[in-house]
């Protein structure tokens, strides 16, 4: 990104520019503006770097996140928005209650939105029905452990790591530059390359779609790699402010009325919860002897938790579906490590147990869901140079 703030500057008026994370730190230490601002990210570390900038320059700014997100965010905007996360609870819940009422409005999920902001604003992109692209600073990887973001951002003081974030003892993955040679890549940033080629196949599929990357970081599959000296964007100058009035005119609407109406623990049905959670507590008694009958108990459960998927509890699914998955996988992978059949399901049975114990505590820190928002801490004050 360093190396085309200048042009970000030149085109600014022929672009809609749209920031993404800690970026917005270092836009405003160099005296650009964005039009937009994503964050995906729910910690409450998102919502403090936005101490660093004044008022008046996040009200220039039209905020857009997800359904799921540090509820500070929406607090720090004159103007933003939301859009519905796929495969969250919340997402089912808000769907499954707008239906239950009547509410015909489609109410979209943005696909791979997911890991990091910059899936989120491709997300937007594809929902917008923009058809030029430019890729600047979106790495997914760096060629130096030392070298990860732009040395104005905050995750750099006098051209050294400010204690922040570092990777230097990170477990990397190479992959080939967006210009050649090799870039490293932690898990995260990896996944994120996935899912923006992901995307990017459906994009190209669009009439008239062209993206560029102009990064010097991970080569992303389907995506044109630009220097940044070759760039030439002939686009006439635009409104900002009217193409975001349109946007948000055309793509958003007030949150379901239903949804406003209603208190917290019917919403979420914590009494059918509390049902549900008690039914996956039973089964494993003095006849479960064998490796087959802990299997089939176990998908019992899964089938009586899928079943939700097609109710109007979706949300209860949501909740519960990657917890049980995970620990489900614990004791099947213990009971076929060891030889000794009778012995090992005995055994299996303490970590169904902690499960168990697991799901009798869901039902109360569900009906205190809005007490478990990230409260922070001082790191990112501490050492954030924003």
């Amino acid at each position: 990104m360093d190396q085309g703030i200048e042009l970000v500057k030149e085109v600014r008026d022929q672009v809609l520019l749209i920031c993404c994370g800690s970026t917005i730190n270092t836009l405003k230490k160099l005296g650009v503006t964005p039009d937009i601002h994503v964050d995906i990210e729910r910690l409450k570390q998102t919502v403090d770097k936005f101490l660093f900038l004044d008022q008046d320059y996040l009200d220039k700014i039209w905020g857009l996140s997800v359904n799921v997100m540090h509820p500070g965010l929406f607090d720090c905007f004159k103007r933003s928005g939301m859009a519905m996360k796929p495969g969250e609870a919340i997402t089912s819940l808000m769907l499954s209650q707008a239906r239950s009422h009547g509410d015909t409005t489609e109410y979209v999920q943005l696909n791979y939105c997911n890991p990091v902001v910059a899936n989120l604003a491709l997300s937007y992109v594809h929902f917008f029905g923009f058809n030029n692209v430019y890729y600047l600073g979106v790495d997914n990887g760096f060629k130096d452990k030392t070298s990860h973001h732009s040395v104005h951002s905050g995750y750099y003081k006098d051209g050294k790591e400010s204690g922040f974030q570092t990777f230097q003892e990170a477990k990397l993955v190479e992959r080939e530059g967006n210009f050649g040679g090799t870039i490293f890549a932690t898990g995260m940033m990896d996944t994120s390359r996935v899912q923006l080629e992901s995307l990017t196949r459906q994009l190209n599929k669009r009439r008239n779609f062209a993206s560029f990357n102009l990064s010097d970081g991970a080569k992303i599959e389907g995506v044109t790699p630009l220097h940044l000296e070759d760039v030439l964007i002939m686009n006439p100058k635009i409104n900002h402010q009217e193409v975001i009035d349109i946007l948000e005119r055309t793509f958003f609407t007030e949150p379901p009325e239903m949804l406003l109406n209603q208190p917290a623990e019917a919403l979420i049905s914590v009494d059918d919860f509390r049902k549900i959670s008690s039914t996956l507590q039973q089964g494993w008694d003095e006849t479960i002897t064998t490796r087959e009958q802990v299997c089939d108990l176990l998908w019992s459960h899964h089938r009586h938790i899928y079943f939700l998927k097609g109710s109007i509890h979706r949300h209860i699914y949501d909740l519960l579906i990657g917890s049980f998955t995970y620990s489900s996988f614990l004791i099947i992978q213990f009971i076929f490590k060891y030889q000794n059949e009778k012995e090992t399901v005995v055994r299996a049975r303490h970590l169904f147990e902690q499960w168990s114990e697991f799901l009798e505590e869901m039902p109360s820190m569900l009906q205190q869901a809005s007490e478990y928002v990230d409260e922070g801490n001082d790191h990112l004050i501490t050492y954030y140079n924003g």
